[in-house]
């Protein structure tokens, strides 16, 4: 799911000296978060299992059950010891999207203003930083349970903080 939210606020607006209100009123801030849940992701195994000629095919759920002392991490995302290779000629009994991956969270900014200058023109300035927070969220782990990475985050889902700065002349 994705909320987008988004927020103003107008900053120093009530200076009272001309001079000080051009450069220090009338600032606006812009924030903007991003949440998204994980995205579902179904494990799979290599190769045509169930012989159809389709690969990455779904395992079985290992009647032994999975790891007791299994903490998720970058290396093992999920316990790939809860599924098994399904027998030769059958499709595995695993549901689709059993599996999530790394919640998706990004924080953005701005901020600007528009100076008057002589005339009708305006000069604007523009911030925006995004991902202000540089919060790291993770990719989908490789979901082939009985690949040698299986299980194995090798990549990030959001980008990390950059800042652009603008100024457009208006005339």
């Amino acid at each position: 799911h994705q909320l987008p939210r988004q927020l103003r606020i107008p900053l120093l607006n009530r200076v009272e000296d001309g001079l000080v209100d051009s450069f220090i009123g009338g600032w606006q801030v812009q924030g903007i978060v991003i949440l998204r849940s994980g995205t579902p992701f179904t494990p799979v195994v290599s190769g045509d299992v169930a012989k159809t000629g389709v690969g990455s095919q779904r395992p079985n759920l290992n009647p032994a059950g999975g790891s007791t002392s299994f903490k998720k991490s970058l290396t093992k995302w999920f316990d790939t010891s809860r599924y098994v290779v399904a027998p030769t000629g059958t499709y595995g009994n695993v549901r689709a999207n059993t599996q999530r991956s790394d919640m998706f969270r990004q924080y953005d900014a701005s901020i600007f203003k528009n100076f008057a200058l002589p005339g009708e023109s305006i000069l604007s300035f523009r911030a925006e930083f995004f991902n202000v927070s540089n919060t790291t969220s993770f990719a989908a782990p490789n979901a082939t349970i009985d690949a040698t990475a299986g299980g194995q985050v090798s990549a990030t889902a959001v980008n990390p903080r950059s800042i652009q700065l603008a100024l457009k002349y208006r005339f």
